[in-house]
This record gives C-alpha cells, sequence and structure tokens, in this order.
C-alpha cells in the first residue's frame, strides 16, 4: 500500500512537471507571436485597443500626466494623427496641458498652432504672464513672419506687460529681424526707466536688425571701457552681427582688454564674419592664459573651420590644461572634415593612453 502511493506521488509529480513546461512553451510561444505581430503587452494596454485608440482616449479623457505622456508618446514617433485633438487643448485652462500641446507642433515643425497663438495673443490682458512669453516663443521658434497688425500688438504688448514678456518679445524681433522696430527699440533703449536686463535685449536685437540709424548707438557702447561690464558685452555681441571694418576694429580693441570678460566676448562674436578675416584673431585667443577664450576660440574654429588651426587644435586636444577644453579640441578637429584631421582621430581613438572620455568624445565624433 505504501509502496502504490509513493508511486501515485511520483506520478503526480510528473504530471504537476507536465503541466508547468506545457505552460511555459505556450508563455514562450505567445510571447513570440506577439513580437513577430507587433504587439508590445504593455501593462495597462487593453487587448483589442489599438495605439491610435489609446491615445484618442488619453487626449479626451485623460489625467494631465496621462495626456503629456501620449503627447510625448506622439512626438518620438513624429506622428500627427491626433493633431486637431492636441490643438484643442490649447484652449485648456491647465497650462501644462497648454505648453506640451505648443511643445508638439515645434517638435512636428508644424505651424497648425499659428493661428490660434495669434488670436489668443490677442487677449494677453486675460492670459497668465508665462503662458504669453511661451506663445511668443512659439512664434519665434516657428519663425513666424510679422506683419503690420503683429508688429503693433507687439508694441502695445513692450509697453503694457512686465519683464519677462518684454524680454520674450523683443527676442523675437531680433530672430526675426524686423527692421521697421528699430526705431521703437533705440528709443526704448534711451528711457532712463528702462531695466538692466531690456537693455541688454535691446541691443543684442538691434544688433542682429542692424539698422544704419542704431549703429552709432552699438558701437560706441561696445568701445565704452566705463559702462556696466555686461551691457558691454552685449554691445560687443551687437556689433559682431554687423562684420563689417569698424565691427572688426571694435573687436580687434576689446580682444586688447585686461578683463578677460571682454575679451572672451569679443572672441564670440567674430562667427559673422568670413573665416578669412578672422583666422589670426582664433589662432591667438587659442594662446590665451583664461581657459574660457580658448573655450570660445575653438568654438568658433568648429562653426568657421580652417585648416591653418589643425596644428594648433592637435597640441591643445593633448597638452590644455584644462579638461573641457581639450574635449572641443577634439571636436573642433573633427569639425575641420579633413582627411589628416580624421587620421588624427582615429589614431587617438586607439591610443590606450588617452584617457577614455577623449576617446568617447573621438568615438562619437568619427560615428557622426
Amino acid at each position: 500500500m505504501q509502496i502504490e502511493c509513493k508511486n501515485m506521488k511520483r506520478k503526480g509529480k510528473k504530471i504537476i512537471s507536465g503541466i508547468l513546461l506545457v505552460l511555459l512553451l505556450l508563455n514562450a510561444a505567445y510571447a513570440q507571436e506577439a513580437s513577430e505581430s507587433g504587439e508590445t503587452g504593455e501593462p495597462g494596454e487593453e487587448e483589442g485597443v489599438s495605439l491610435y485608440e489609446k491615445w484618442e482616449q488619453s487626449l479626451l479623457y485623460g489625467i494631465d500626466t496621462s495626456v503629456t505622456a501620449t503627447i510625448d508618446e506622439m512626438i518620438d514617433a513624429k506622428d500627427d494623427e491626433f493633431e486637431d485633438e492636441v490643438l484643442e487643448l490649447l484652449g485648456s485652462r491647465r497650462s501644462i496641458l497648454r505648453n506640451k500641446a505648443l511643445d508638439f507642433f515645434e517638435a512636428l515643425e508644424s505651424n497648425r498652432a499659428i493661428e490660434t497663438v495669434l488670436g489668443e495673443l490677442n487677449f494677453y490682458q486675460d492670459l497668465n504672464s508665462s503662458f504669453v512669453v511661451r506663445m511668443i516663443n512659439h512664434l519665434q521658434r516657428r519663425e513666424q513672419p510679422i506683419d503690420e497688425d503683429l508688429w503693433d500688438l507687439l508694441r502695445e504688448i513692450i509697453d503694457e506687460e512686465g519683464r519677462d514678456v518684454q524680454l520674450a518679445a523683443i527676442s523675437y524681433l531680433g530672430a526675426l529681424q524686423y527692421a521697421p522696430a528699430a526705431g521703437f527699440l533705440g528709443e526704448m533703449y534711451e528711457d532712463p526707466d528702462t531695466g538692466q536686463a531690456i537693455r541688454e535685449a535691446l541691443l543684442r536685437a538691434l544688433g542682429s536688425i542692424r539698422d544704419p540709424e542704431t549703429a552709432d548707438l552699438i558701437f560706441d557702447l561696445a568701445s565704452d571701457e566705463n559702462i556696466d561690464k555686461t551691457q558691454r558685452i552685449a554691445a560687443l555681441e551687437a556689433a559682431g552681427k554687423y562684420a563689417d571694418d569698424r565691427a572688426m576694429r571694435v573687436l580687434g580693441d576689446a580682444f586688447s582688454s585686461e578683463d578677460p570678460l571682454i575679451r572672451s566676448a569679443a572672441i564670440g562674436s567674430l562667427s559673422e564674419f568670413p573665416v578669412g578675416e578672422v583666422k589670426d584673431l582664433y589662432l591667438e585667443a587659442l594662446r590665451d592664459s583664461f581657459w574660457r577664450i580658448r573655450l570660445s576660440a575653438l568654438r568658433g574654429i568648429a562653426d568657421n573651420p580652417f585648416s591653418e588651426a589643425l596644428e594648433p587644435l592637435q597640441y591643445m586636444s593633448r597638452q590644455d590644461p584644462e579638461n573641457n577644453v581639450r574635449t572641443q579640441a577634439f571636436r573642433s578637429i573633427a569639425a575641420l572634415d579633413e582627411r589628416q584631421a580624421w587620421v588624427y582621430l582615429r589614431e587617438a581613438l586607439t591610443d590606450e593612453d588617452l584617457a577614455v572620455p577623449f576617446r568617447q568624445t573621438v568615438a562619437v565624433e568619427i560615428i557622426r
């Protein structure tokens, strides 16, 4: 009797083991089938509900976090199937959804929200200032042209709103190089009640517009050693936008300053010049004892590469005392896009004596 019980237990264990094995095989087969059919089996995804249905239901009925997550998924997929539904979120009272909706249209490089944004801006007095800033930023990022009606509205907004909104509007006018605004912006700069941050923004915008009538203001300030340093730096950046002989003289003089921040600003303002006119300044800046100036020069060379920079860049990539400068030197070498530059980078990649972070930077540049 005991022997029969033991045999039955052994058979029972074999049966249970067999069942478990079958279940495991079935589960593996199901997972393989789901993978081949494109099903993700993600938690919370109901059987028979397509991704589009899930997105639509989330946009229509989901809580804020669900809606923002859905929009992020659509951005990652570059999918505009529910563009209309996202557009409706701009009318929401919840700022997180309105901002995320604008993120969506910017990521998909779509102008569908422009008309709605322009309509909303007409009622800027009734809106939160942060959302007004976000809408103006959207117009700037989508490079929405400025016509007379929009200019009138922006001028009114600048007159009526606080600093953050003013900064956004001024930046937009500068980015679009809207010439009719130059006189207004110049007068605003001269107003004694205008704050320091606004004045710096005004100078940068005027530099981008490059109106002849405000050129004297910019160049005089860029040469003035007695004004506030940050204001002079803004004027130097504005002067560099003109990229003419007068600007070169002003920037050249600033590069001789004893103040390293002024020298750095001068080097950083050379990007608009033809590279042939600024090679010597870049090469001289590479030997400056202040690391920020060397870094600024390296970035300038990456934007405006020239062959003569290869040997100095090779030296800096190995010998500069600052690691961030050495890293940028490797990137600038890649930007030269020359045979000898690539040979040097391939050799650096296999050099076991070179620290791993630098070799990783080189690897990324070679892959690009």
